[in-house]
């Protein structure tokens, strides 16, 4: 029988965007998502990802145009969604701050 531990490279594919995301979860499976996050964020948490881990860190950013942010009532909407999903309750759920897309070139200088 095939086990997932027999892989020889990390599963990707699995980043979240904000608020789940923890070094401790990427030291797990060498995967971050960072589409929201600041260059500060990013940096302190490689850090401490490279501190638990001795594999290859996986990064994930969003490259798009930035187009229009979504409206206030979109967003609490799109909270309440979220909230409501069995598997949200012992998460902390909250809508990322603006800026909604950081500036790319300042997200990838921690890298």
């Amino acid at each position: 029988m095939f086990e997932l531990s027999d892989l020889p490279l990390p599963i990707i594919q699995a980043p979240m965007a904000a608020g789940i995301s923890s070094p401790s979860l990427a030291s797990a499976v060498s995967n971050f998502g960072f589409a929201c996050s600041t260059p500060e964020e990013i940096n302190s948490t490689l850090n401490i990802t490279r501190k638990l881990t001795k594999g290859p860190i996986n990064t994930n950013f969003f490259v798009f145009d930035l187009g229009d942010s979504p409206s206030p009532q979109r967003n609490a909407e799109a909270l309440k969604a979220l909230k409501s999903l069995p598997i949200a309750k012992n998460l902390l759920l909250k809508m990322p701050d603006k800026p909604y897309f950081p500036d790319l070139e300042l997200q990838l200088e921690p890298i």
